[in-house]
């Protein structure tokens, strides 16, 4: 239960902070029935960059020995992630960049299956969680002093398991400057902008960046592997004012 109670600060200071990241969490001295905890946060968005930073710590059985990791590759959507080390206590780590062919369609829904693990009782969910669209095209022309509008789309209802905690931020950027608004669940439908919220732009060139954040805590039954996992996904807008 410490493990978990960790996990849950971590999750909330980062929300707090305005970032997107957690700590990873691994014990050097596993005891004895702890469960494995897997951990991984996820980074996509829709030019094709990937990156996956995590961990899995297989943890001892209640009599003392190392769990056997049966498979140790965590899937994501279409794209196999092997740890880059391995410890020698069985801890494996996770860093991996990629740049994605077709992200539009990797990330729809964002398919995620942990590493399996021996010696454990609880079956681990494959996460399918959703993120957002744009509605209209990446290019929006706006009159100056005029409401910009975004308009995205998003079947979060969808996500299984549910994420616990929904987060959404928005930037708009300028050479001169930048605005930043967020916000906790889904964005709404259309996020609307108001002219003197518009970051100075004195080429009449505003880009805007979406991120969407989701995460959670899991610990299926019988309790002995703990999930800890965050996805981010961003979109794109490349904004011309005029007049």
């Amino acid at each position: 239960m410490k493990r978990l109670a960790r996990a849950s600060v971590f999750l909330g200071a980062a929300l707090l902070a305005g970032c997107v990241e957690f700590d990873f969490l691994t014990p050097d001295l596993p005891e004895s029935g702890a469960p494995a905890v897997f951990q991984a946060n996820i980074y996509v968005d829709e030019t094709g960059t990937f990156r996956l930073d995590g961990s899995l710590a297989p943890g001892l059985t209640l009599d003392g020995f190392r769990r056997t990791v049966r498979n140790d590759t965590i899937r994501v959507s279409t794209l196999l992630v092997p740890p880059n080390s391995v410890a020698g206590n069985g801890t494996r780590r996770y860093a991996f960049p990629a740049q994605l062919a077709d992200p539009v369609a990797f990330s729809r829904p964002l398919t995620i299956a942990v590493p399996g693990v021996s010696d454990v009782g609880a079956v681990p969910p494959v996460f399918q969680w959703y993120g957002l669209s744009r509605v209209d095209g990446d290019s929006v022309i706006v009159a100056r002093g005029s409401e910009l509008v975004l308009r995205v789309s998003h079947q979060s209802g969808l996500s299984q398991p549910a994420p616990q905690i929904r987060q959404w931020f928005l930037e708009l950027a300028t050479n001169e400057s930048s605005f930043r608004i967020s916000g906790p669940g889904d964005p709404p439908d259309s996020l609307r902008i108001p002219p003197y919220w518009l970051p100075p732009a004195s080429d009449g060139r505003v880009t805007a960046f979406l991120t969407y954040y989701v995460s959670g805590v899991y610990r299926p039954a019988p309790g002995d592997y703990l999930l800890i996992l965050g996805a981010s996904i961003r979109l794109r807008w490349n904004i011309r004012l005029q007049g």
